[in-house]
């Protein structure tokens, strides 16, 4: 809200960031119109962390839990 992350959730963030992961529903075709700006929101929220938090909830913590590839930096 108002381009602030909430303070509970930061706090939570910061305090459990391997417990956090990004996640996109898009259940029905006509959804993949708005995918672009879902993107846009989570970038949004995940630059006001801190990078090592911010990896962790975009990417890292699905790579160690499904497995894969890790991206490059």
């Amino acid at each position: 809200r108002g381009g602030k992350v909430e303070p509970a959730w930061r706090a939570a963030f910061l305090e459990f960031p391997g417990r956090f992961m990004v996640g996109t529903d898009t259940y029905v075709t006509s959804r993949w119109g708005a995918y672009a700006g879902l993107i846009a929101a989570h970038r949004r929220y995940l630059d006001l962390l801190p990078p090592e938090v911010a990896k962790a909830i975009a990417w890292g913590n699905a790579v160690r839990l499904f497995g894969g590839a890790q991206l490059a930096e």
